[in-house]
């Protein structure tokens, strides 16, 4: 039996929750709230239970007591963590800095052979580096990718960060898999599909909203708070060469990109949430993504991104995207 939330009052270590209509319970019954608190590892919020006054019919209220499932209390420099996506092996050098938590690399074939070749590369990047194939593996190359996976992955030595769901059986094997932005994390239910292939971790949508992310916080998540949104991704070559600048109506100006085999239409805007971060935080998300990818290596841009990060300032020239606006 189900029934809606009226309000909710919180004293101490103890909620009190006040339904829209009776339920017949008795001490000792199990109760779950969906969509209200904190991930737990089942994928729903349970509590102790003690019905309010022992009553048989809880149209008034009952108390909880020792939420099992709500997160610890965010320390902020201890228990953040960013990570830094790259594309390009040329940008290995510079994404060095004590804020970093992990390094993301999303190489073609050709970088990443060129890392698995580069011990003293690996050696930088330390044990938190995850690798990210390309978005699109054609059938004939699929062998291969599986073999640099497992050579990479090999002793925990790299995680796997999944773009598609075929990315999932070329981690077989690996300790440490989380699902990219590309798989479309927009709720609880998705969440609990990705757990069940072995991705406990994940990142929320780029099209995600402040509200719903609210929603379906989870300590698991990881918003990106730096990128450039890909609005069109094909193996069709478009009509105009890559590089070509496109504006709509209202003046918003996109490029065309050709990288990984797929051709991209992207906004010229960059996304930036730095000056979102503390909100993000009181929502319980402490894991956070600059994305590099599109951009040329430079390291005075690199350092100007990580002082945004650093400061919660709003990245010069970016815009919120969906943010603020709401999925319809």
């Amino acid at each position: 039996m189900t029934a809606a939330v009226e309000s909710v009052t919180v004293s101490g270590d103890e909620v009190r929750i006040i339904l829209d209509q009776a339920i017949k319970c008795v001490p000792g019954d199990s109760v779950f709230l969906v969509g209200l608190g904190r991930e737990s590892t089942s994928g729903e919020t349970k509590f102790d239970v003690k019905p309010a006054g022992f009553r048989e019919n809880l149209r008034d209220s009952f108390a909880m007591a020792r939420r099992h499932s709500a997160p610890p209390p965010v320390q902020a420099n201890r228990d953040r963590r960013l990570f830094v996506k790259i594309d390009s092996f040329d940008w290995l050098p510079l994404v060095g800095a004590p804020d970093i938590g992990g390094v993301i690399c999303a190489f073609d074939k050709e970088d990443m052979l060129c890392l698995a070749a580069d011990e003293a590369a690996r050696k930088r990047l330390g044990r938190a580096a995850y690798i990210e194939p390309p978005p699109f593996i054609a059938e004939g190359e699929l062998a291969e990718w599986q073999g640099i996976a497992r050579e990479m992955c090999a002793g925990n030595a790299f995680g796997l960060m999944a773009a598609n769901l075929g990315h999932v059986s070329l981690a077989a094997g690996v300790a440490r898999v989380r699902a990219d932005f590309r798989l479309w994390c927009l709720n609880r239910a998705a969440q609990a599909a990705f757990r069940g292939l072995g991705m406990r971790h994940f990142a929320y949508s780029l099209e995600d909203d402040s509200m719903n992310i609210r929603d379906c916080a989870s300590q698991n998540g990881m918003t990106y708070l730096f990128t450039h949104v890909p609005l069109f991704m094909s193996r069709m070559k478009p009509a105009v060469p890559p590089g070509t600048y496109l504006a709509d109506r209202l003046g918003r100006k996109t490029v065309t990109v050709h990288k990984h085999g797929l051709y991209y239409l992207l906004a010229e805007e960059t996304v930036s949430l730095f000056h979102k971060r503390r909100r993000l935080e009181e929502m319980g998300i402490i894991t956070f993504c600059i994305d590099l990818s599109f951009m040329e290596p430079d390291r005075k841009m690199f350092d100007e991104i990580l002082d945004c990060y650093t400061n919660e300032k709003k990245f010069p020239g970016s815009c919120l995207f969906n943010f603020k606006g709401g999925l319809k």
